[in-house]
């Protein structure tokens, strides 16, 4: 049984080698055809598929310099200009962005869910009483963090949009 595989291989390779040799005679026909033609053939290195190596076309150049994160030092420069005190600075746009309350809005949240009680109160309630006090933007930023801290305890409402939140 070895012997009948191994001929078959060297039956393989043979007609493999001849095949060869066909080719390499053509490939000297073609050559001697594009020389009386006065043509170069190509190089035998493989040609490079794709695009060019460098930075993609229509993109801009990174200026060079230290990569983020690297612990090269930046050259000392001009001292950084000293700034007014927290809350001292006006705001820009609109309103009053400085304002300063008695009472934080995460005590005053706090505070007005203890006094509901059992019963609780809906976000709505608080958001109303966070606008009327003046308040900038909405109480739901400061439930969510009081809720994640597990100082408050939020329950849905069966049929109804919204939440009810209990003292934890």
């Amino acid at each position: 049984m070895p012997n009948t595989k191994i001929k078959e291989l060297e039956s393989v390779v043979a007609k493999l080698q001849s095949e060869r040799e066909t080719h390499v005679a053509a490939i000297a026909e073609i050559d001697a055809a594009f020389e009386s033609m006065g043509i170069s053939p190509e190089s035998d290195t493989p040609r490079r598929r794709g695009r060019k190596p460098g930075p993609k076309p229509g993109t801009k150049r990174k200026k060079p310099g230290p990569k983020p994160g690297s612990k090269r030092r930046k050259k000392p420069g001009p001292k950084p200009k000293k700034t007014k005190a927290k809350g001292t600075r006006k705001g820009k746009g609109k309103g009053d962005t400085g304002k300063r309350y008695a009472v934080s809005g995460t005590s005053m949240i706090i505070d007005l869910v203890k006094s509901a009680g059992a019963k609780g109160v809906s976000g709505g309630e608080i958001d109303k009483k966070w606008k009327k006090q003046g308040r900038a933007g909405g109480a739901y930023t400061i439930l969510g963090q009081l809720v994640k801290a597990k100082k408050i305890k939020k329950t849905k409402v069966a049929g109804q949009r919204g939440s009810v939140y209990l003292a934890a």
